[in-house]
């Protein structure tokens, strides 16, 4: 289903996937390939499904579920573990701080 082409997977397990051969692994949140959608998570799984309303369905398709949903992701990263944990994908360690919008 995957040979020859791109694909993605919750970062703890891109090893895993490349190990498949012949599947041209991104590091991103999802990955539409054709009629393949993989996404790297569950948050990402919800970015993903949406993008997938919005395609099928349309913008607002997608906007209704994404607000009836209460879906608004904010680009907070908690902590530092992100930078810190040596698994974590680049993307992930570029991103830091508090949650948005927080008073500092």
């Amino acid at each position: 289903m995957l040979a020859g082409r791109k694909a993605t997977t919750h970062w703890g397990s891109l090893d895993r996937l490349r190990a498949l051969g012949g599947v041209e692994v991104v590091e991103e949140r999802f990955v539409r390939d054709g009629s393949i959608w993989s996404s790297a998570g569950v948050s990402a799984g919800i970015d993903l499904t949406l993008a997938y309303i919005a395609d099928a369905a349309g913008e607002e398709a997608a906007a209704k579920v994404q607000f009836a949903s209460e879906y608004d992701p904010a680009d907070a990263r908690y902590g530092t573990l992100h930078g810190t944990h040596r698994g974590a994908p680049a993307s992930l360690k570029a991103v830091t701080g508090g949650p948005a919008g927080a008073a500092g």
